[in-house]
């Protein structure tokens, strides 16, 4: 199918473009979901708005109290190598680097990848325990939604006709955090999560347990979702069988899975319990050993 591509140099002619044309325009960042999507009959634009000359959307800033703002047009593999990432943000930096392979992660975008709205979207869940604001463009000018709150199901999000993601925003880590991103699928690369989990502690003297947790999870519901319950049980004591085995239920009692062609939603359900617990030791041993 052809396509009328247009290049805009600026958001707002990028957004002017899409709001002429409200459900015939698709902005792409690095278009590789577009191509799949058109191959699959899912999705069929006339009109192609390039964001790539887009200077602002591919930068990535220091916010000065320690978090950053990432361009959304950004290269993901560019974004796995950036040491500030790795330092800071880890959980982050891990699930960049399971996006498929690397010539994939160069053509791909954050802006992209979570614009898709896939449930198994491999920068959900850690975007979700650094509680992330998503930009947006549009309109009616900017705005700023926390990322908890722009998914809306399958390939649904918040943006309206004429939006665009510009920028995701991270806010500083608490004092001395550790984060880790675990993904379970079929192969080691180039596939889908069955199940992800992310996971984010701090040391923290209010907490019964002297440690916080926040878990989200991806693949296991229409969206990714942050666990709450999990989260508040890891708070109130020491991690022993019988906290183990509550956090597992809680984890499981949260999650929403499907049955498909991948994995049946008993197992996923099952999963997401062993990989909350698997990422709640991983970042227990880092805090222990003062390293990310």
């Amino acid at each position: 199918m052809d396509f009328l591509i247009e290049q805009p140099d600026t958001v707002e002619e990028a957004v002017r473009i899409l709001a002429e044309r409200p459900g015939a325009a698709r902005a792409v960042w690095g278009g590789s979901d577009l191509v799949v999507e058109v191959r699959d009959g899912l999705s069929r634009p006339e009109v192609v708005v390039d964001l790539t000359r887009i200077r602002e959307l591919v930068e990535v800033r220091e916010t000065g109290d320690g978090g950053l703002s990432l361009g959304a047009g950004v290269p993901l593999e560019h974004l796995a190598r950036r040491p500030e990432l790795a330092e800071r943000f880890g959980a982050l930096a891990e699930a960049l680097r399971a996006v498929g392979s690397v010539p994939l992660r160069f053509g791909s975008t954050l802006g992209g990848n979570l614009a898709t709205a896939s449930p198994a979207a491999d920068s959900a869940p850690p975007l979700l325990v650094l509680e992330a604001e998503v930009e947006i463009a549009g309109p009616g000018g900017r705005r700023r939604p926390a990322l908890a709150d722009f998914f809306q199901g399958p390939r649904r999000t918040v943006l309206g006709p004429g939006e665009i993601i510009t920028r995701i925003l991270l806010p500083p880590p608490p004092p001395g955090a550790r984060g880790t991103y675990l993904k379970f699928a079929r192969r080691r690369a180039l596939d889908l999560a069955l199940v992800s989990v992310a996971a984010l502690g701090w040391p923290d003297a209010e907490a019964a347990s002297g440690v916080r947790f926040r878990l989200a999870a991806g693949a296991v519901a229409p969206t990714p979702l942050r666990l709450p319950a999990a989260e508040e049980i890891l708070a109130a004591g020491r991690l022993d069988e019988e906290t183990r085995t509550a956090v597992r239920r809680a984890v499981e009692a949260a999650v929403r899975p499907i049955d498909d062609v991948r994995a049946a939603a008993t197992y996923r359900r099952e999963m997401a319990g062993t990989l909350a617990l698997r990422a709640v030791d991983r970042v227990l041993r880092t805090l222990e050993g003062g390293v990310a």
